[in-house]
């Protein structure tokens, strides 16, 4: 469904992903994660078009979409939906109106239509009776299942989330956690962007860990934690920390 094959970026004379290659086969789920500035969200980027590539290849659903104009982009971009790291509500418009907004601008549907998508989609963030609500009116955790409504509301094939907990409480992490979950179990084709260990160890069966423009390992949860490489034990340190404590626990 996703491929990235040897994908190079170089924006303003600085090298943003080097040689990247990834595959996300339709249905599953990717974990990026890595540290600021590894070059994380620059593939989601890439995914949906608005960086291109000096180098490399990228296709989706079968289509290299690499070298496509703006017009020739639109379809491609109709299948995926996109949560972003800050939202992107609009301050001045209602639940309703955020959820609907590029609905009504890239889908050809009766106000009827419109109603149901945003009931439907509300409904499936747990968000019933939001719709005449503001942003301002709204917790964190709130806003961001209106971001994932909003995304949802295109019925995607492939869904794209940017640090999806970044900034909540844990109670709204987990409950944000807990709706990804649920919107995999649909089969939609998911990349998730974190830093955040928790969340990519709990969401994903395979992990690709990046740094510095680079992938330095692609793996298992497992493998990842016993891996030789430096870099890895040193990012998932406190990780092993727990799990070393935990056992020595249980043994006593």
């Amino acid at each position: 469904m996703i491929t990235l094959n040897n994908v190079s970026l170089n924006l303003e004379g600085k090298q943003i992903l080097n040689n990247i290659s990834l595959n996300v086969c339709e249905g599953k789920t990717a974990i990026i994660l890595g540290p600021s500035g590894a070059g994380k969200s620059s593939v989601l980027r890439v995914i949906l078009g608005l960086w291109r590539p000096q180098k490399g290849t990228v296709i989706i659903d079968g289509e290299d979409i690499t070298n496509k104009s703006e017009n020739q982009l639109l379809h491609v971009r109709r299948k995926m939906g996109m949560v972003f790291q800050g939202n992107a509500l609009f301050d001045s418009l209602t639940v309703a109106e955020n959820v609907c907004y590029f609905l009504k601008e890239k889908e050809n549907l009766t106000e009827k239509e419109i109603s149901f998508r945003i009931k439907e989609s509300l409904e499936f963030v747990n968000l019933e009776g939001t719709d005449d609500l503001y942003p301002a009116q709204l917790s964190g955790g709130m806003k961001k299942r209106v971001a994932i409504a909003r995304a949802l509301a295109f019925k995607p094939c492939i869904l794209l989330y940017d640090e999806p907990t970044t900034g909540l409480d844990p109670i709204n992490a987990k409950s944000i956690v807990e709706l990804i979950n649920k919107v995999k179990e649909s089969g939609t084709t998911t990349i998730v962007v974190t830093h955040i260990l928790q969340d990519a160890i709990i969401l994903g069966d395979k992990l690709t860990l990046m740094n510095n423009g680079k992938i330095v390992e692609t793996n298992t949860v497992d493998n990842l934690l016993n891996s030789s490489n430096n870099f890895v034990q040193d990012f998932f340190f406190e990780i092993n920390q727990e799990l070393k404590i935990l056992k020595h626990k249980s043994v006593i």
